[in-house]
């Protein structure tokens, strides 16, 4: 069996960059920490997430909420790097419910 000959040059498999793409440059200054300071914040961590202690898996900057409520925070409200499930899974639960949940579990 043989390919049919292409009559188009094939499209560019990169596309455009949006603010939100985790490539962007701006993305990756997101919180206002350096590729440095983000790099001993999981050395720090040990290079695993804070929550589960989970390893292997890339490292999300987790902000509160509360003081920076959009979707970039600043430097002072990160909290710590979390593992894409623990990072999700408090982003479900919500800053607000976390006293809730934790009595919740207490009884």
């Amino acid at each position: 069996m043989t390919a049919w000959p292409r009559t188009t040059p094939p499209r560019p498999r990169q596309r455009v960059l949006g603010p939100w793409d985790s490539r962007a440059p701006a993305r990756r200054r997101a919180h206002g920490l350096t590729a440095d300071e983000r790099a001993a914040l999981a050395a720090l961590q040990g290079g695993a997430c804070a929550l589960c202690g989970r390893t292997g898996e890339p490292l999300e900057v987790d902000h509160d909420h509360r003081h920076c409520p959009g979707p970039t925070g600043c430097r002072s409200c990160v909290r710590g790097l979390l593992c894409p499930r623990c990072n999700t899974a408090l982003g479900k639960i919500g800053d607000r419910n976390i006293p809730t949940l934790l009595r919740y579990l207490a009884r």
